[in-house]
This record gives C-alpha cells, structure tokens and sequence, in this order.
C-alpha cells in the first residue's frame, strides 16, 4: 500500500487507536517495559507509536521518549493522550520507520509493538532500528508472528488482509519446512541488518500466552 494510503487509512481511525484495548492494555505492554529494562538516564525511541500506549508505558522509566508514527493524525492524538496523562518527557515526531531522522546511536532503548506486520519489508525497519540504537542497547519488538507450516502461514495472512487492509504479512519468527531459516523470517532480517545481536536465554521469540504474539 502507498505511504499516502496508508497515512489516510491510519488518520480515518487514528481516534480508535487511542481505546484500543489492544493497543493500550495489551498484556505485551508491560512484557514490552520489562524486556528494555529501562534506566532513569536512557533515552528510549517508539517506532511506529500509533496512539503512544508503549511511549508512554516507558515514560516514567526513562530520562525521555522520542516516538515516531508516520501518519500525523496518529501523532496528534498520541500528543494529546500524553497532555492529558500528564507526561512531560515524551515527544512526538513524524517520521518513516525505513529512514529514521537520528544520528546513530542515539538511543539506549527502541522499541517496535503492534506495528511490524505493516510494514512491506522487514530488512530496511531493522537496520534502522540498529542504526540509532547505541552499542549495547536494547532492541524489544512485539507483534503477531506467522506459523512456520507455509499452508497455515498464506491462510492466516490472507484473512488478515481481508480484515484489515493495512495489514502486510505476520512475519515468521524462524523455522520454516525441516527446520530451515525462512526467508521471510524475523531471524534473517536481524542477521542481515550488520549488527551484532545477543539474545538472553529465554527472550527470543517468546510467546505471550493465549496469543500468537511474540515479543523478543
């Protein structure tokens, strides 16, 4: 879908965003927190913010919280929700998740919740996201994933796509037929971006319970 589209798509419903049970109580949101493991000095980036909900869940964390969205009615209603909450600390920018306004390594922390399977290519989201995130700091991503069988994979995207036309594809976390990388796997993207990744023991692709959610 063209960025304009999208950017209409997104501002028709940006209002809808804000009450999300989802997007503002989802049981990833404080999953999201834990897993960037938050300091009184760091500076933290959301990509992809939406209605700010994680932005904002960091906030009280964190030193300060740049969040990016690349649709400005999104933005508009993040402000406000912000205002109103009473955050003095987070600040709003439009920008594309595939080319990042910031010099690189700029943040300790970035985060990426409920947005990536929006997005036509996952390689151009990571290497920015690596680009601006500073040597040892922390990449926390959480969204929806694709089952590894290929059948199941095309049918879940594909009533996906007729339930939200926004919607890309739910990316594979790793294993595809005989347990080979996909190509169309989150774990080829991180490899392929050039940085160095280290995955605690228990972080990678872990899944939410009662959910097809992962957040790693």
């Amino acid at each position: 879908m063209p960025v304009r589209d999208v950017r209409e798509q997104f501002g028709r419903h940006a209002e809808l965003y804000a009450t999300s049970a989802v997007h503002a109580r989802g049981e990833d949101l404080q999953v999201v927190v834990r897993f960037a493991e938050p300091g009184k000095g760091d500076v933290a980036l959301d990509v992809s913010t939406g209605a700010g909900h994680t932005a904002m869940a960091l906030a009280p964390y964190v030193a300060r919280v740049v969040a990016t969205d690349l649709t400005a009615q999104m933005l508009v209603v993040a402000g406000r929700l912000a205002r109103e909450r009473g955050f003095r600390n987070v600040v709003f920018q439009e920008a594309d998740v595939r080319a990042l306004p910031f010099p690189d390594g700029t943040f300790h922390i970035v985060t990426c919740r409920t947005a990536a399977h929006h997005y036509p290519d996952l390689l151009g989201p990571v290497r920015e996201m690596a680009r601006v995130l500073r040597p040892g700091g922390r990449l926390v991503v959480s969204d929806t994933v694709s089952p590894p069988d290929e059948v199941a994979d095309r049918f879940l995207n594909a009533v996906e796509v007729l339930r939200d036309p926004t919607h890309v594809r739910d990316w594979t976390w790793r294993s595809g037929a005989r347990r080979c990388v996909r190509r169309d796997s989150w774990w080829r993207r991180y490899r392929r971006c050039g940085s160095s990744w280290t995955f605690p023991r228990g972080w990678k692709g872990r899944a939410l319970p009662g959910s097809c959610g992962r957040c790693w």
